[in-house]
């Protein structure tokens, strides 16, 4: 059956699409300052295992990182596992759109190749309705099933996950940027 064959490309598309996204987050890089982390302490503090911590890496010294701005996590020097931020999946609004138009496009073609000319039986005179109706009717099945397809891709930051456990410094590092002027004269002396 032709539609069978459709839905398990589809279904193979969206399985292999999946895998490789998921084998990308692995590994990596190791992060660079300005990076936005989260952590997971694993060591050597028994009582802060498994505390979980997002922040900034303000250094990297060798393998140690050092984490400033950090967001409720207890200063001092962990063991710990990263998952950095690199590039971004999008928005869920922009894949429900574009799943919206590219299901109701396709849907309205399967629609009006399914109706043929809309005639079945031989003294005909209301084809056109009926292709009218199937064409509409698959471009909005087509629109939903694209929506929620869209809807349920991944969205935000992409985040990667090391494979090694790091050193982890929690600094507090707080940094404020100004401008400093001086308006006093100076006369040379």
């Amino acid at each position: 059956m032709p539609g069978r064959r459709w839905f398990t490309l589809i279904t193979l598309l969206l399985c292999a699409v999946a895998t490789s996204s998921g084998a990308a987050g692995q590994g990596g890089p190791a992060p660079q300052p300005g990076e936005r982390v989260r952590v997971r302490i694993v060591g050597p503090e028994p009582a802060l295992i498994g505390m979980r911590c997002e922040g900034w890496v303000a250094a990297v010294a060798k393998d140690t990182i050092v984490l400033g701005q950090p967001r409720e996590c207890p200063r001092g020097s962990h063991a710990a596992v990263l998952r950095v931020a690199r590039g971004d999946c999008g928005s869920r609004l922009a894949h429900a759109g574009l799943g919206f138009l590219g299901g109701g496009l396709a849907g309205g073609i399967v629609g009006r190749v399914a109706a043929g000319d809309g005639c079945r039986i031989s003294p005909c005179d209301d084809g056109e309705i009926a292709v009218v109706i199937l064409t509409v009717g698959g471009a909005a099945a087509g629109a939903a099933l694209g929506t929620l397809l869209g809807a349920l891709l991944p969205a935000g930051p992409r985040w990667l996950t090391e494979t090694v456990t790091r050193p982890l410094r929690v600094a507090g590092v707080e940094v404020h940027p100004g401008v400093q002027v001086s308006v006093g004269g100076h006369d040379g002396n």
